[in-house]
Order: C-alpha cells, then sequence, then structure tokens
C-alpha cells in the first residue's frame, strides 16, 4: 500500500472520531442555523452528513480529482438542497467546511507523526494543499449548488404567486 493509500486508510479510520470532535466542538452559543439546532433527529442528520462527508473526502487521495468530483457532486447537491441547510446562512456553512479543513491538516500531521522520518516533507506540503485546493472548490461548488437551489424555489413562489394572484 503507498502512502496516498496508507493515508485515506487512516482519514477512513478516525472518519467517526473526526465526526463528533466536529460537532462537539461546534460552537453552540452562537450557532444558527441547523447548527444551532437541539432536535435529536436534526442532530443526527447532521452527523451522518457529515459523516458521509469524510467517507467521500478521503478518496481524494487516492482519485484523480474530475473522478473525485464526479462522485462527490451528489453528496454537494444533496446538501445544498437540504431544508435545514437551505435555512441556515451561507457564511456559517462555510465557516464548518473550513473548520473540516483544519481537521483534515490536524489529522495529516497526525498521520505523519506515526511514521515520524518516513514521509518526504514534500508529500506532506503536497497533501496539505491538495486538501486546501479540494476545499476551496467544494466549497465553490456548493455555494453554486445553493443559489441553483435558492434560485428554483424563487422561481417556484412566483409562479404560484402570479397563478394565484391571476382571474380566474
Amino acid at each position: 500500500m503507498n502512502q496516498n493509500e496508507q493515508l485515506r486508510a487512516f482519514l477512513l479510520s478516525n472518519a467517526e472520531r473526526l465526526t463528533e470532535e466536529w460537532y462537539d466542538s461546534l460552537d453552540k452559543n452562537n450557532a444558527v442555523g441547523v447548527y444551532a439546532s437541539t432536535d435529536p433527529k436534526i442532530i443526527q442528520i447532521l452527523k451522518e452528513q457529515d459523516y458521509e462527508f469524510h467517507l467521500y473526502i478521503c478518496n481524494v487521495f487516492v482519485e484523480d480529482e474530475k473522478t473525485f468530483f464526479d462522485a462527490f457532486e451528489v453528496w454537494i447537491n444533496k446538501i445544498a438542497k437540504d431544508n435545514e441547510r437551505v435555512r441556515t446562512p451561507i457564511s456559517s456553512i462555510i465557516k464548518e467546511f473550513m473548520r473540516v479543513r483544519k481537521q483534515y491538516c490536524d489529522c495529516i500531521e497526525e498521520f505523519v507523526s506515526t511514521y515520524k522520518g518516513f514521509i518526504d516533507p514534500k508529500l506532506i506540503s503536497a497533501w496539505n494543499e491538495h486538501v486546501i485546493r479540494i476545499f476551496d472548490i467544494t466549497i465553490l461548488k456548493f455555494i453554486t449548488a445553493a443559489e441553483e437551489t435558492s434560485y428554483l424555489q424563487l422561481k417556484a413562489q412566483q409562479e404560484m404567486i402570479h397563478e394565484l394572484s391571476s382571474p380566474v
């Protein structure tokens, strides 16, 4: 198994822990939208979505970018259409993407520390740069999908208003 595959395996084996750490570290006093929910069902869905995110993102180290995003866009679009996320300010969602990105950089550091001296520093740097790039692209793709969802909702509301206000 090469080092990219080892990193992927390490991240996958820590996906559940990453989800729990992410949720536990949410600033619930200042949270808004879906992140402020106290409803156990919504919290469970939020955690499942985060866990599913990890299952996708780990593949970025072993797949080419096109293959990765072809699969990952399914998750991005699903999240962008999620009713709880639609009611959450986009700035809060981006903030959470950025917090998870930091988790990944920290997790890479954790992985590297277990192989002290056996991983080329250039590879470590490349992994971190790759994480930053992939998260940046993911954020842009999410914003695009969320804007499309908002546009379609607005259009449907406008059509309904038009229909309701038209004479019979």
